[in-house]
């Protein structure tokens, strides 16, 4: 049986992908992968892997960081900074729901 409280990454995804209201594609699939590694490396830079100390008043400072990774290095798909922005705000609800 599997455990509620344990992160499932496609269940992640598909909530991303389900905050931006557009069709999936592969692309943004692949981009909602890119999105989830650049949260955690968001949170080993700060202060170390701490999903809980994180609450969505934070979603602006990790859609930033986001946002600057994809420019120096783009996304699978082009993203508006609006687009990140639901997808990180997806994620921490996501993980949220884990707590």
């Amino acid at each position: 049986m599997e455990n509620k409280y344990e992160y499932d990454e496609d269940h992640a995804v598909e909530a991303m992908l389900a905050a931006l209201g557009v069709p999936a594609t592969d692309e943004l699939r692949d981009c909602a992968l890119e999105t989830i590694d650049l949260i955690f490396d968001f949170y080993d830079n700060n202060d170390g892997l701490a999903i809980d100390n994180y609450n969505d008043d934070d979603a602006d400072l990790i859609a930033a960081y986001v946002a600057e990774r994809f420019k120096r290095q783009p996304a699978t798909a082009e993203l508006s900074a609006g687009q990140i922005k639901a997808m990180v705000v997806a994620e921490l609800e996501y993980e949220d729901s884990l707590i």
